[in-house]
């Protein structure tokens, strides 16, 4: 019995993803490629933007062609907002809404007491579609728990996931999220601290926190500086790398918080502007200048921090100086990395029916300016480190070498010498420490020492 599995989207997707893989996986389900065949599909959508939609509904479409059989559950973001044109894409399509998804956890159980996981393998596709039907019935009074998404050990990744944070209160002109996932929501403390002792006591070096808005968090009076401090003086050492940070939450005392050692080196900002008159029609909470102090203040916790931004290019109303101002701020910073986003109108947001669209062609000239920054940035950051030495977790491992993560979120491969055997310390999931030979994309790495 064959279950697949496709994600896109945020980290946060990603680690309920991994829950509910676990969760197949536990009772009996063998986890495949999504681009195998299997007997069970599952898409974890996104609507960030119209190509992550069209992603959604492409694969949906292939999936169902080539798997006609199949049982195919649509769940996500985009699920949630338009559930009928995900259903439009196979006759086997089935969709769960976002606030629904963690029913999900249950369903390989529900199979395995109802069918049994090897006659739902021979099932036709359309009493598969029945069953689900039938399972969604059995739990018609569900109330959501969005930290049901909770494990110890993961399948896709080798550094664990962590989700401290749901949902946005926030109400940017551009995003439909809020619509999607509602209203912030967090996990109580002690509970997070709790869960990260058992993943360091389960072999995992590092823990990404994952949220919608992590740096909202508040659970019975504790803010996010207030959680770090917890986290940080319960005595674990696996290292700690933060998703995202809005700049108006970065203040002098989160980033003593985040100069802790523990803290990767590695911090994260949707900038989305560097025009304040495109940041007030974003309705951002922040302008300029306090972009520029936000990054002052993370590059003093570490030794040159990667520092990587989010950027939105042609929002409705962005002009050549608007954009100017964007590009030169990002250079000008140096920021590491840009994940650079074309402006979509996404239904529902005020946005939408904003006046003077960017034209399409434009949009894309500077869509294509900001990558070609970003390359140059990249590139200029990695350089930096060689001849530096830096641990990375081991997420990668076969004959011809290593590949990992470090602090400073670069990649590294170290390839394996010839007819010589890893030390018993190198493992998937280990910390190991290598010096950067050469800079790149991929930068090219030797083993030092692991632990």
């Amino acid at each position: 019995m064959k279950a697949s599995f496709y994600t896109l989207g945020c980290k946060l997707n990603q680690m309920e993803t991994e829950a509910l893989a676990s969760s197949f996986r536990g009772q009996g389900f063998l986890i495949v490629k999504s681009n195998e065949n299997a007997d069970l599909f599952l898409l974890n959508s996104c609507t960030v933007t119209s190509k992550s939609d069209q992603k959604s509904r492409k694969w949906l479409r292939r999936v169902s062609r080539e798997n006609p059989e199949a049982l195919v559950i649509a769940t996500g973001c985009y699920a949630q907002l338009d559930p009928e044109i995900l259903k439009s894409t196979g006759k086997n399509v089935v969709v769960i809404d976002q606030h629904k998804k963690d029913l999900l956890l249950d369903f390989p159980l529900f199979i395995r007491e109802t069918e049994g996981i090897a006659k739902f393998k021979n099932l036709k596709f359309n009493e598969k579609v029945r069953l689900f039907s039938q399972f969604l019935e059995s739990n018609s009074g569900h109330r959501e728990d969005r930290f049901r998404y909770e494990i110890n050990s993961y399948y896709f990744h080798s550094r664990a996931f962590l989700k401290i944070q749901d949902g946005c209160d926030y109400n940017c002109t551009y995003c439909r999220i809020p619509l999607a996932r509602g209203p912030s929501v967090s996990l109580n403390s002690g509970h997070i601290v709790n869960h990260i002792k058992e993943l360091e006591k389960n072999g995992y070096r590092e823990v990404v926190f994952t949220g919608v808005n992590i740096a909202s968090y508040s659970s019975e009076g504790c803010d996010f500086k207030c959680l770090l401090k917890k986290i940080l003086s319960s005595n674990v050492s696996i290292r700690m790398r933060i998703s995202s940070l809005e700049p108006e939450k970065i203040d002098r005392e989160l980033a003593n918080i985040l100069s802790d050692p523990r803290i990767c080196s590695h911090f994260h900002i949707p900038v989305q502007s560097g025009s304040n008159r495109i940041l007030k029609l974003m309705k951002r909470r922040y302008n300029r200048d306090r972009i520029y102090s936000s990054v002052a203040m993370l590059r003093e916790t570490k030794e040159n921090p990667f520092i990587a931004a989010d950027i939105i290019a042609g929002f409705p109303g962005e002009g050549v100086n608007d954009f100017m101002d964007s590009y030169n701020l990002l250079d000008e910073l140096a920021f590491s990395r840009l994940h650079v986003f074309p402006y979509s109108p996404r239904p529902g947001t005020e946005a939408v029916f904003f006046k003077n669209r960017v034209p399409e062609r434009e949009r894309d000239e500077r869509v294509h300016s900001l990558l070609k920054l970003s390359e140059k940035l990249f590139l200029n950051y990695a350089a930096l480190w060689e001849g530096k030495e830096a641990e990375i977790v081991v997420e990668s491992m076969d004959n011809s070498g290593i590949s990992g993560i470090t602090s400073n979120y670069l990649p590294v491969k170290v390839n394996k010498s010839t007819g010589k055997p890893w030390p018993e310390t190198v493992k998937q999931r280990s910390l190991v420490r290598v010096k950067i030979l050469k800079a790149g994309e991929i930068c090219e790495g030797e083993l030092i020492n692991s632990r």
